[in-house]
Protein backbone atom coordinates (compact mmCIF):
# COMPACT_ATOMS: atom_id res chain seq x y z
CA UNK A 1 0.00 0.00 0.00
CA UNK A 2 1.18 3.80 -0.96
CA UNK A 3 0.49 5.81 2.23
CA UNK A 4 1.11 9.53 3.30
CA UNK A 5 2.81 10.68 6.45
CA UNK A 6 1.85 14.05 7.16
CA UNK A 7 4.24 16.34 9.56
CA UNK A 8 2.48 19.79 10.47
CA UNK A 9 5.91 22.11 11.14
CA UNK A 10 5.39 24.94 12.85
CA UNK A 11 8.49 26.94 13.98
CA UNK A 12 10.49 24.01 14.26
CA UNK A 13 13.57 25.01 12.56
CA UNK A 14 15.95 23.59 14.93
CA UNK A 15 14.46 19.98 14.97
CA UNK A 16 13.14 19.13 10.90
CA UNK A 17 16.78 18.31 9.71
CA UNK A 18 16.95 15.23 12.36
CA UNK A 19 13.36 14.26 11.88
CA UNK A 20 13.92 14.36 7.72
CA UNK A 21 17.10 12.48 8.03
CA UNK A 22 14.87 9.65 10.14
CA UNK A 23 12.16 9.51 8.18
CA UNK A 24 13.97 9.88 4.77
CA UNK A 25 15.68 5.91 5.99
CA UNK A 26 12.68 4.45 6.22
CA UNK A 27 10.53 6.06 3.78
CA UNK A 28 10.43 7.33 0.45
CA UNK A 29 10.15 11.19 -0.51
CA UNK A 30 6.87 10.67 -2.11
CA UNK A 31 5.40 9.28 1.21
CA UNK A 32 5.80 12.42 3.06
CA UNK A 33 4.42 15.65 3.40
CA UNK A 34 6.12 18.57 5.16
CA UNK A 35 3.37 21.33 5.97
CA UNK A 36 4.56 24.64 7.72
CA UNK A 37 1.71 26.23 9.38
CA UNK A 38 2.74 29.59 8.79
CA UNK A 39 5.98 29.50 10.93
CA UNK A 40 7.81 32.75 11.83
CA UNK A 41 11.23 31.23 12.25
CA UNK A 42 13.13 29.37 9.49
CA UNK A 43 11.19 26.22 9.21
CA UNK A 44 10.21 27.49 5.40
CA UNK A 45 13.98 27.40 4.74
CA UNK A 46 15.17 24.14 6.19
CA UNK A 47 12.06 22.36 4.29
CA UNK A 48 13.62 24.36 1.18
CA UNK A 49 17.07 23.29 1.32
CA UNK A 50 16.13 19.73 1.87
CA UNK A 51 14.04 19.74 -1.33
CA UNK A 52 10.84 17.49 0.62
CA UNK A 53 7.37 17.73 -0.36
CA UNK A 54 6.30 20.70 1.36
CA UNK A 55 3.22 23.10 1.61
CA UNK A 56 3.13 26.39 3.21
CA UNK A 57 0.09 27.97 4.60
CA UNK A 58 0.30 31.73 4.29
CA UNK A 59 -0.35 32.14 8.00
CA UNK A 60 -0.98 29.84 11.47
CA UNK A 61 -4.35 27.75 11.27
CA UNK A 62 -3.22 25.95 13.72
CA UNK A 63 -2.92 21.93 14.32
CA UNK A 64 -6.88 21.67 13.30
CA UNK A 65 -6.85 23.05 9.63
CA UNK A 66 -3.08 21.88 9.13
CA UNK A 67 -4.04 18.21 9.13
CA UNK A 68 -7.19 18.81 7.28
CA UNK A 69 -4.73 20.33 5.03
CA UNK A 70 -2.68 17.39 4.94
CA UNK A 71 -5.88 14.84 4.39
CA UNK A 72 -7.47 16.90 1.86
CA UNK A 73 -3.80 16.76 -0.34
CA UNK A 74 -4.10 12.91 0.17
CA UNK A 75 -7.63 12.56 -0.89
CA UNK A 76 -6.30 14.82 -4.19
CA UNK A 77 -3.23 12.18 -4.48
CA UNK A 78 -4.79 8.85 -3.49
CA UNK A 79 -3.57 8.06 -0.82
CA UNK A 80 -4.09 4.70 0.62
CA UNK A 81 -4.27 6.01 4.36
CA UNK A 82 -2.74 9.14 6.10
CA UNK A 83 -0.56 8.66 9.12
CA UNK A 84 0.65 12.04 11.45
CA UNK A 85 4.20 12.63 12.91
CA UNK A 86 5.34 15.48 15.30
CA UNK A 87 7.59 17.70 13.98
CA UNK A 88 9.21 18.24 16.91
CA UNK A 89 11.95 15.29 17.01
CA UNK A 90 10.10 12.83 20.34
CA UNK A 91 8.19 10.12 17.66
CA UNK A 92 10.47 7.32 16.58
CA UNK A 93 9.98 6.08 12.94
CA UNK A 94 9.84 2.24 14.24
CA UNK A 95 6.63 3.00 16.11
CA UNK A 96 5.50 4.58 13.03
CA UNK A 97 6.27 1.62 10.85
CA UNK A 98 4.72 -0.73 13.50
CA UNK A 99 1.27 1.43 12.61
CA UNK A 100 1.87 1.04 9.08
CA UNK A 101 2.15 -2.60 8.97
CA UNK A 102 -0.70 -2.92 12.01
CA UNK A 103 -2.60 -1.02 8.94
CA UNK A 104 -1.86 -3.32 6.28
CA UNK A 105 -3.21 -6.42 7.84
CA UNK A 106 -6.72 -4.74 7.34
CA UNK A 107 -8.11 -5.55 10.63
CA UNK A 108 -8.31 -1.63 11.71
CA UNK A 109 -9.13 1.17 10.13
CA UNK A 110 -7.60 3.61 12.28
CA UNK A 111 -4.78 2.92 14.67
CA UNK A 112 -3.41 5.53 17.28
CA UNK A 113 0.00 5.55 18.81
CA UNK A 114 -0.10 5.50 22.73
CA UNK A 115 2.50 6.38 25.19
CA UNK A 116 0.62 5.40 28.14
CA UNK A 117 -0.27 1.32 27.66
CA UNK A 118 2.51 0.67 29.56
CA UNK A 119 3.03 2.97 32.64
CA UNK A 120 0.62 5.99 33.52
CA UNK A 121 0.86 9.70 32.44
CA UNK A 122 2.51 12.00 35.42
CA UNK A 123 0.37 13.54 38.15
CA UNK A 124 0.59 16.73 36.59
CA UNK A 125 -2.53 19.19 35.42
CA UNK A 126 -1.60 17.99 31.77
CA UNK A 127 -1.24 14.18 32.89
CA UNK A 128 -4.59 14.08 34.86
CA UNK A 129 -6.26 15.88 32.12
CA UNK A 130 -5.28 12.77 29.67
CA UNK A 131 -6.72 10.42 31.81
CA UNK A 132 -9.42 12.21 32.22
CA UNK A 133 -10.01 12.19 28.35
CA UNK A 134 -8.94 8.41 28.08
CA UNK A 135 -11.74 8.14 30.45
CA UNK A 136 -14.14 10.43 28.49
CA UNK A 137 -12.73 8.58 25.03
CA UNK A 138 -13.40 5.18 26.16
CA UNK A 139 -16.52 5.17 27.97
CA UNK A 140 -18.67 6.80 24.21
CA UNK A 141 -15.89 5.28 21.76
CA UNK A 142 -16.68 1.89 23.62
CA UNK A 143 -12.58 1.39 22.43
CA UNK A 144 -10.15 1.50 25.54
CA UNK A 145 -8.16 4.41 24.86
CA UNK A 146 -5.39 4.86 27.23
CA UNK A 147 -3.74 8.44 24.87
CA UNK A 148 -5.87 10.13 23.61
CA UNK A 149 -3.31 13.43 22.97
CA UNK A 150 -1.04 11.49 21.32
CA UNK A 151 0.12 13.27 17.88
CA UNK A 152 0.75 9.49 16.24
CA UNK A 153 -1.86 8.19 14.64
CA UNK A 154 -2.99 6.21 11.34
CA UNK A 155 -6.23 6.69 9.06
CA UNK A 156 -7.12 4.37 6.39
CA UNK A 157 -8.31 5.78 3.41
CA UNK A 158 -12.24 5.45 3.54
CA UNK A 159 -12.16 7.47 6.97
CA UNK A 160 -9.99 10.16 5.90
CA UNK A 161 -13.16 12.35 4.70
CA UNK A 162 -14.92 12.07 7.42
CA UNK A 163 -12.18 12.86 9.74
CA UNK A 164 -12.01 16.19 8.03
CA UNK A 165 -15.80 16.55 8.42
CA UNK A 166 -16.31 15.89 12.38
CA UNK A 167 -16.29 18.45 14.84
CA UNK A 168 -12.99 18.48 16.49
CA UNK A 169 -10.48 20.92 18.38
CA UNK A 170 -7.18 19.08 17.47
CA UNK A 171 -7.99 15.86 16.15
CA UNK A 172 -7.50 13.85 19.63
CA UNK A 173 -10.55 12.44 22.12
CA UNK A 174 -13.45 14.16 19.52
CA UNK A 175 -11.76 12.56 16.82
CA UNK A 176 -11.60 8.60 18.25
CA UNK A 177 -15.56 8.96 19.56
CA UNK A 178 -16.25 10.58 15.98
CA UNK A 179 -14.64 7.65 14.20
CA UNK A 180 -16.11 5.03 16.20
CA UNK A 181 -19.50 6.31 16.49
CA UNK A 182 -18.94 6.36 12.65
CA UNK A 183 -18.23 2.94 12.87
CA UNK A 184 -14.18 3.07 12.37
CA UNK A 185 -12.48 -0.05 13.60
CA UNK A 186 -9.81 1.55 16.05
CA UNK A 187 -6.81 0.25 18.48
CA UNK A 188 -4.04 1.42 19.69
CA UNK A 189 -0.64 0.54 20.20
CA UNK A 190 2.77 1.17 22.41
CA UNK A 191 5.13 3.92 21.18
CA UNK A 192 7.94 5.42 23.14
CA UNK A 193 8.75 9.23 22.90
CA UNK A 194 11.92 11.04 23.43
CA UNK A 195 12.01 14.29 25.51
CA UNK A 196 11.49 17.97 23.30
CA UNK A 197 15.35 19.30 22.79
CA UNK A 198 14.70 22.37 20.81
CA UNK A 199 11.65 24.93 20.45
CA UNK A 200 8.75 25.36 21.71
CA UNK A 201 5.08 23.14 22.44
CA UNK A 202 2.30 24.38 20.76
CA UNK A 203 0.30 23.93 24.52
CA UNK A 204 1.00 27.50 25.94
CA UNK A 205 -1.16 28.30 28.85
CA UNK A 206 -3.94 30.09 27.27
CA UNK A 207 -4.48 26.67 24.93
CA UNK A 208 -4.72 24.37 28.11
CA UNK A 209 -7.51 27.02 29.62
CA UNK A 210 -9.66 26.30 26.59
CA UNK A 211 -8.92 23.28 25.61
CA UNK A 212 -11.01 20.90 27.51
CA UNK A 213 -13.91 22.89 27.18
CA UNK A 214 -13.89 23.20 23.58
CA UNK A 215 -12.85 19.58 23.39
CA UNK A 216 -15.79 18.39 25.57
CA UNK A 217 -17.90 20.28 23.11
CA UNK A 218 -16.29 18.88 19.79
CA UNK A 219 -16.95 14.99 21.73
CA UNK A 220 -20.71 15.58 22.21
CA UNK A 221 -21.13 16.89 18.77
CA UNK A 222 -18.85 13.77 17.68
CA UNK A 223 -20.97 11.17 19.02
CA UNK A 224 -24.08 12.88 17.55
CA UNK A 225 -23.17 13.54 13.95
CA UNK A 226 -23.03 10.81 11.29
CA UNK A 227 -20.84 10.90 8.29
CA UNK A 228 -19.71 7.48 7.87
CA UNK A 229 -16.86 6.56 5.30
CA UNK A 230 -16.27 7.41 1.67
CA UNK A 231 -15.51 5.41 -1.36
CA UNK A 232 -13.45 2.28 -0.87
Amino acid sequence: MSGIVIIPSYNEEANLARVIAALRSCLRDDQLLFIDDGSSDGTARVLQQHEVNWLRQPVNLGYRNTMITGMQWALAHHADYVAFFDADGQHHTEDLLRLIASYDTGEYDVILGSRFQKHHPAMTARGIGTRLFAMIASYYAGVKVTDPTCGLKLIGRRWIRAACELPSEDLHAEFIVGMARQGARITELPIEVSPRTEGTSMYHLGKAILYPARTLLCVAAGYLVKTGPSEK
